[in-house]
């Protein structure tokens, strides 16, 4: 997973680089009101706070030194993801059984799934979105021998989108994931490109190696 490892740490670099002009703030153009830094933004604090004292220089240079801390702790963090789930079986141990189940709340049917492995989700919650599919990658989420495949098909295909690499619905950014919200459809679809059997009805998924 080269490739993917070295995607992952581009997109955390491009994310955390900083500029001069990311610590000036700046005027929202329907408004007209001020815009925080984008340096304050990255440290996920708010500007009115101050949460630095000194001159402008000392201020920027803490926030460039707490920036490049959150950096260096996202890197390890995303690379010990990857090697989670590199290290992952390539084969399920079992024939996955995903069962998803209903409950009418004030706000609507909300759905949470389970599986054979023990795994079990909570209720979706809110409403206007396909909670159906949202429940159901939330327990495909938990199994790593999924997603190691998911992995390797996107290293191969690293200059393409998840969507363009596996199908709709195989999330944002570098690491594929099964997105919430998008149709259960389009899960079994990704499912099925990455080679495994499929079979769905009254609720019930079976996910087995061919």
């Amino acid at each position: 997973m080269k490739n993917l490892k070295r995607m992952a740490m581009l997109e955390i670099l491009r994310l955390y680089a900083v500029e001069a002009a990311d610590f000036k703030s700046t005027k929202d153009k329907d408004s007209g009101r001020e815009v925080e830094p984008r340096a304050y933004r990255l440290l996920g604090r708010a500007w009115n706070a101050k949460p630095y004292a000194g001159t402008p220089e000392q201020i920027e240079a803490k926030i460039r030194a707490r920036i490049a801390k959150i950096k260096s702790a996202k890197i390890a963090q995303k690379m010990a993801q990857i090697a989670k789930i590199e290290a992952a079986p390539a084969k399920l141990d079992r024939t996955l059984i995903i069962k998803l189940e209903a409950h009418k709340g004030y706000m609507g049917w909300q759905w949470k799934g389970s599986d054979n492995c023990g795994n079990t989700g909570r209720y979706t919650g809110g409403y206007g979105y396909d909670k159906h599919s949202t429940a159901l990658a939330k327990i495909l989420n938990l199994h790593d021998t999924i997603l190691r495949k998911m992995y390797l098909a996107k290293d191969k295909k690293i200059k393409e989108s998840n969507s363009d690499a596996l199908g709709y619905g195989a999330g944002y950014g570098v690491l594929p994931y099964f997105e919430g919200g998008v149709g259960s459809s389009c899960h079994v679809k990704i499912l099925r490109g990455l080679g495994y059997e499929v079979t769905e009805g009254n609720d019930v998924y079976v996910i087995a190696e061919k």
